[in-house]
């Protein structure tokens, strides 16, 4: 499978992916003591922080044809749990 991503996206997970590797340098420089390796987490963390950030600020949006428009139809699922249920009363009292 194939997986396409644009031009913009491409360019957001590689700022990611930086600062999360300058975070983790960092972090391994900034310990005190003994020499260790870097906080992953806090690396991790601040990728999904800068993610989020930017795909925000440049307003990226996902594929318009997977929400439903309004007035569309949307699929009955079945079942009793249903969310989409027809059968479900037309009126609701208040106690």
């Amino acid at each position: 499978m194939t997986v396409t991503i644009g031009a913009a996206p491409m360019l957001i997970f590689a700022v990611a992916c930086l600062v999360a590797y300058v975070v983790f340098r960092y972090t391994a420089r900034d310990a005190q003591g003994m020499p260790t390796r870097g906080d992953l987490g806090v690396a991790i963390a601040a990728a999904g922080v800068v993610l989020t950030a930017l795909a925000w600020l440049l307003g990226l949006q996902g594929n318009p044809e997977a929400v439903p428009r309004e007035g569309r139809e949307v699929s009955q699922h079945g079942g009793n749990g249903s969310p989409n249920r027809t059968d479900a009363p037309a009126e609701v009292t208040a106690r």
